[in-house]
């Protein structure tokens, strides 16, 4: 069911932007158990959020995604 959900609601979406929604996934995952289960992130955890975002970015930005 869930992801019946997230594939109707991104047809509404550019592409660009649905690249980076998928992109950000582990990290919303990461985000989500934070707050609904109190799970820490310890220093692997955040480089890599850090080079997930940095990359996604970067890419998106650039124009060659």
């Amino acid at each position: 069911m869930p992801a019946w959900l997230e594939i109707t609601a991104l047809q509404d979406v550019e592409a660009s932007d649905c690249a980076i929604i998928y992109a950000m996934e582990p990290l919303l995952g990461a985000a989500i158990a934070w707050i609904t289960l109190g799970e820490r992130w310890g220093p692997a955890g955040w480089v890599g959020a850090f080079l997930i975002v940095v990359s996604t970015l970067s890419v998106q930005l650039s124009g060659d995604g």
